[in-house]
């Protein structure tokens, strides 16, 4: 018995079979560019909100305010999960090491699954850092506007 192919029908290459081709060629291609766009782009936006929320306690509070140590730790949460989620992002856009064989298609597929997944965990992880960290900026921001601040010493004698 011999594995041989017998080939019915020999047609030209459809339009629609064509695009479908195209499309799944611009798929493949994509998927590990998007997971890296998106880890690059959230890493700006990380970081920007570290600035953004410590301008908002800073006014909510003033400038003569010297939180306790208690205070200052949870004041800092969201700046800290900020900060994290930014590093889980970058992490993401490092490109992955390694070797593959151009003649082997599964040493190709395999290295763009292990990417396509790294970068998806990395993007869970820093996303869900990133939305604690608002939610802590939230409650940091609202606990800042509460806190009674005194007035400095030479502001009250005069």
């Amino acid at each position: 018995m011999t594995d041989e192919i017998e080939v019915v029908a020999v047609e030209p290459e459809s339009p629609h079979n064509a695009a479908l081709y195209e499309a799944g060629k611009t798929l493949l291609i994509e998927s590990v560019q998007v997971g890296r766009e998106f880890c690059k782009f959230m890493v700006g936006i990380a970081t920007g909100a570290i600035p953004t929320y410590l301008a908002l306690v800073g006014l909510a509070v003033g400038k003569d305010y010297s939180p306790s140590n208690a205070e200052g730790i949870l004041l800092l949460v969201a700046p800290t999960l900020f900060l994290a989620a930014a590093g889980v992002f970058a992490f993401g856009c490092f490109p992955v090491s390694g070797t593959l064989s151009l003649d082997i298609p599964s040493e190709i597929e395999s290295a763009r699954t292990a990417a396509t997944d790294r970068r998806r965990k990395c993007a869970l992880i820093g996303f869900t850092l990133f939305g604690v960290g608002v939610a802590c900026a939230v409650a940091g921001a609202t606990y800042a506007l509460a806190i009674e601040v005194s007035p400095p010493a030479a502001l009250r004698s005069g």
